[in-house]
């Protein structure tokens, strides 16, 4: 999958990604001149990241023009 493809499909921004790639917590492979992040190494990202605790709902933030 590309980076857009990835940031689209998981609302994140392209600055994000770069920074989970560079902390080690994404990789990506070049393909050429394409950067792209293969299924089991998003798998493996979506895997790690922090569960939401039962019975708590996930708010977002109305207005934020940051990127998460």
């Amino acid at each position: 999958m590309t980076i857009r493809e990835f940031c689209t499909a998981y609302r994140i921004c392209r600055a994000t990604f770069y920074n989970e790639v560079n902390r080690g917590n994404l990789r990506a492979v070049k393909m050429g001149t394409k950067t792209l992040v293969l299924r089991e190494d998003v798998e493996a990202w979506v895997g790690r990241l922090p569960k939401l605790p039962a019975g708590r709902r996930a708010v977002g933030r109305a207005g934020s023009r940051a990127c998460l």
